[in-house]
């Protein structure tokens, strides 16, 4: 996806970020990791597989980012930060908060089993999250065991908060109704 990204001073540069390395290919794109440079840290950045030069790119971006406002100002514990909903060199794309640890479905790939306190910590962080997004009218719409990581610090936090809905309506003027 990062044919068109230009490098500068030895890295792929995409708007304010140097992507460093592939994580991982998503529904709607690919993920890397990346450094930031307004930010000095590191981030995720999520690359969407639909250019803003095709007939509605543009208008799919303009959908999207604005219906990522809120979850780009949202703080939250148990949420996975979102910093920016940018485009540069014709990819969409999102800029988040990199939580160091794993996705919690390869915890339960490797352990089998998570003991039960440990489990019941996950769920209520993520349902704090949740709660918290929900309280802001803000939907998840896809949460999955690859949507919630575990960071160094043995926190569950939510990822990809509001993007699905945001996704689907900004792609086909959809907005799917909660409950």
């Amino acid at each position: 996806l990062l044919e068109s990204v230009p490098v500068i001073d030895g890295c792929k540069k995409l708007g304010q970020t140097c992507i460093r390395e592939f994580i991982r290919r998503t529904n709607f794109g690919a993920l890397y990791l990346a450094h930031s440079e307004e930010y000095g840290i590191d981030v995720v950045v999520d690359v969407f597989a639909i250019p803003t030069r095709q007939t509605d790119g543009y208008r799919f971006f303009q959908t999207y980012r604005d219906e990522m406002k809120d979850v780009a100002g949202l703080t939250e514990p148990g949420i996975v930060a979102v910093y920016d909903i940018a485009s540069a060199y014709d990819l969409i794309h999102t800029v988040s908060e990199y939580v160091h640890g794993v996705p919690l479905v390869d915890l339960i790939r490797r352990n089998r089993v998570l003991p039960e306190k440990q489990a019941l910590e996950y769920v209520a962080s993520v349902a704090g999250g949740l709660g918290r997004a929900h309280g802001l009218d803000i939907i998840h719409g896809n949460i999955t065991s690859q949507n919630v990581l575990i960071d160094d610090k043995n926190n569950a936090r939510i990822s990809d908060v509001g993007a699905l809905m945001a996704y689907h309506y900004a792609l086909y003027g959809i907005n799917i109704p909660d409950g």
